[in-house]
């Protein structure tokens, strides 16, 4: 190519289109800042909204669990008054009874009896009706461990039951099994 020819492409103004204007190199600028959107997204904000999101499905996680949770309580209480029951009509005397909480779905449940009842061969039969009840949670997905504790607990006793967790506590009075928590 010539050398005039050269300086001559050199000297005219490119084009670009901008939809259907046709706009000159000098003008190409402001025809792209015309196309940005108004609000630019930045990594910033990106990762705000994932925490936000996060932090609300924790949120629904912890309501979820904490009301799933709050059943399972329900349920044992009635489980409690179940055995309690079972145990007066058998003709044992149960007096208190605790309950710990491991994880939302995880209890263990201790019935206090006097010894003289723990120590008969009848009271055998009870465990029969806790095996059951334990197998019945399971199928809701609870798991559930129902012991006994005989004689009677001193003070110092229940600060240790306390220590391993077993922050609710019931008693029964006149043999009222019926009460729920």
């Amino acid at each position: 190519m010539p050398v005039s020819t050269l300086a001559r492409v050199q000297r005219t103004p490119a084009i670009a289109l901008s939809g259907t204007k046709v706009v000159r190199r000098r003008d190409r600028h402001e025809a792209w800042k015309k196309n940005f959107p108004k609000k630019v997204v930045t990594q910033n904000d990106l990762v705000n909204a994932y925490l936000r999101g996060v932090q609300k499905g924790l949120d629904d996680v912890r309501k979820f669990l904490y009301e799933k949770m709050d059943e399972s309580v329900e349920a044992i209480a009635m489980d409690r008054n179940r055995i309690a029951e079972f145990l007066i009509k058998e003709g044992f005397t149960p007096t208190r009874a605790f309950l710990c909480i491991r994880e939302w779905n995880v209890f263990q449940l201790l019935l206090v009896v006097p010894e003289e009842d723990f120590l008969k061969d009848s009271f055998l039969s009870v465990y029969d009706l806790t095996f059951e009840i334990e197998e019945a949670r399971k199928k809701m997905d609870v798991h559930l461990d129902i012991g006994f504790i005989n004689g009677t607990l001193s003070e110092q006793d229940e600060h240790r039951l306390e220590s391993d967790g077993y922050y609710f506590d019931w008693e029964f009075t006149n043999g009222d099994a019926s009460r729920t928590a």
